[in-house]
């Protein structure tokens, strides 16, 4: 069994113990500092992705969580659409059960124009679009003008909605 993690200058120390045994000999790694005391770190060695908070990631599901995502829309992709707002529905992009978008990491264009949000990401004063529905949906605001500025974009056929985002671990704690 596994007991043991190699130092970064090349000693052999004792920081890691199995939690659970199964086949894989030790699935879960659980962290130890140096006088042997339990830290709140886990690693799982079977999914590699976290399954509460101070859990640690394989280097898959780290490569995995901090790729880049590329998600082009078209006009008839719009699930909804409002006087005051075109809305898509993200769900098709990731498993929403385990995962959801990294709110920072959403950028949208239309036309290869930038459209603008700030925090958090979910407030419809003074952004061109805004997620909903806990992060499910992305609505992009129709042109209005939002104290003399003008904010929104209405989409007309032909026009190319590009999505670069990220998602995350949902409900780890």
């Amino acid at each position: 069994m596994r007991t043991q993690l190699e130092g970064y200058k090349g000693t052999i120390r004792n920081f890691v113990a199995p939690v659970s045994e199964s086949k894989f000999n030790a699935d879960k790694f659980n962290f130890t500092d140096a006088s042997g005391s339990n830290l709140p770190f886990r690693m799982n060695n079977i999914l590699g992705e976290p399954s509460r908070k101070h859990d640690v990631l394989s280097l898959g599901a780290m490569k995995d969580f901090s790729r880049e995502r590329i998600k082009v829309f078209s006009y008839s992709d719009i699930s909804t659409s409002t006087s005051a707002y075109q809305e898509f529905d993200l769900s098709t992009l990731y498993s929403i059960s385990r995962y959801k978008l990294r709110p920072m990491s959403g950028k949208l264009f239309v036309n290869s124009v930038l459209q603008f949000n700030k925090p958090s990401w979910t407030g419809t004063t003074g952004v061109d679009y805004y997620y909903a529905d806990n992060y499910k949906k992305l609505r992009l605001r129709k042109k209005t003008l939002d104290s003399g500025v003008s904010r929104g974009i209405t989409l007309a056929s032909g026009d190319e909605i590009l999505l670069k985002y990220k998602i995350q671990p949902k409900n780890v704690g």
